[in-house]
């Protein structure tokens, strides 16, 4: 271990003293600070246009083009076409003051009416579903169907805490997020999600890392073993992307490059098979492990310190 340590420590001090590490990390840490602000501005932009004075922004914004469609109809000998859009737009119209009315009525005291309403028509609609429930359940299937269990915990969530449904209303800061999967629902908050989907990327960045480093101990050229992890990332991504049937990727780190998927079964329904989080972190800590202690077993065979 104190050879690992003065390897470590010489590779340290020669990389600061390269003014190059110092501009790739000024343009990281840019890069990243404009990619943070991006994210934040539309995050921000989202939420108010859904909270009530967005809302209604939106209404005026809808009936005045709708106010517009109808007039040019009524200058013009009005196509089909037009009235196809008039129509749409008049539905659209009132589907925002529908939208609308709600957000008022969870805003008020009346807030659990509205919820209860919603459990009883998500209840009726599973008690619907359950009839034709079957073990032959493909799997967009059951994440619909975990799906329903995940909203109707939040909605049960919300009577019994006696809280209101902040994800209608958009004006609170504590959000509860379902997570679904095959075999259970969770509800959890927001930033408890975040943090354990910021954890499990951490653990896929690390597989990429070793299976990088692993690539530096097998090539002699630099480009190369950069060159060969990437490739090996981008060829899994694009196998993962042209395949209908997942069962026999699952082995594959770059199936599990955000487990986040995982967790919300998002995966499992894209590649039509059981890819649960403990999936695909046994999947990325089996290629971290073997990644590097194949990459330790070659680097020790190698007498760095006498080259």
């Amino acid at each position: 271990m104190r050879e690992w340590g003065y390897v470590f420590s010489n590779e340290w001090m020669k990389m600061i003293h390269r003014p190059r590490f110092w501009v790739i990390l000024i343009i990281a840490v840019v890069l990243g600070a404009a990619i943070s602000i991006t994210l934040y501005m539309w995050e921000k932009e989202f939420a108010v246009r859904n909270t009530i004075g967005g809302m209604e922004k939106r209404i005026s914004n809808a009936e005045q083009y709708l106010h517009k469609l109808k007039k040019e109809s009524e200058n013009g000998s009005p196509s089909s076409m037009t009235k196809e859009r008039i129509e749409i737009q008049e539905k659209s119209v009132r589907n925002l003051k529908k939208k609308l009315e709600r957000m008022r009525r969870l805003k008020s005291d009346d807030w659990n009416e509205v919820v209860k309403e919603d459990l009883a028509k998500l209840t009726a609609k599973m008690e619907k579903q359950s009839t034709d429930r079957s073990e032959a359940m493909d799997p967009f299937q059951k994440k619909q169907w975990q799906t329903n269990i995940a909203s109707k915990r939040e909605l049960q969530y919300h009577l019994r805490q006696d809280i209101p449904s902040v994800s209608e209303a958009a004006e609170q800061e504590t959000i509860i997020l379902p997570i679904p999967h095959f075999s259970e629902a969770l509800v959890i908050p927001e930033w408890q999600y975040s943090i354990l989907s910021m954890l499990f990327a951490l653990l896929a960045m690390m597989t990429i890392a070793s299976i990088t480093f692993l690539s530096s101990t097998l090539f002699k050229s630099p480009m190369v073993s950069a060159g060969t992890a990437l490739a090996a990332v981008i060829a899994g991504y694009i196998l993962v992307q042209k395949m209908e049937d997942g069962r026999w990727l699952f082995w594959l780190f770059s199936v599990h490059l955000n487990p986040g998927n995982n967790w919300s079964g998002q995966l499992s329904a894209n590649l039509k098979s059981d890819l649960s989080l403990g999936t695909g972190v046994t999947v990325l800590s089996v290629w971290t492990g073997i990644s590097l202690l194949t990459a330790i077993y070659y680097f020790r065979k190698k007498d760095i310190l006498n080259a």
